[in-house]
């Protein structure tokens, strides 16, 4: 898909100085930019989980759950 964006002279300037493919490299840069995000979704799920208050009964049914599934 061809998408139109506007950016400076100086900043299109420097890009031409330093790649050879401006879309290669906004592309590489837009793939980053979202597993950056991806990642920050799991960061702050692992920390809402750390946040949870587990008490010895969810301890042992959480135990038992993984006995029974076998992982």
């Amino acid at each position: 898909m061809k998408v139109s964006i506007s950016l400076s002279d100086d900043l299109i300037a420097y890009i031409d100085r330093h790649v050879e493919n401006r879309s290669q490299l906004i592309e590489a840069l837009l793939q980053s930019w979202r597993k950056q995000q991806e990642q920050q979704k799991l960061v702050d799920a692992a920390l809402a989980l750390d946040d949870l208050e587990w008490n010895e009964e969810w301890e042992q049914a959480a135990i038992t759950d993984l006995e029974i599934s076998g992982s």
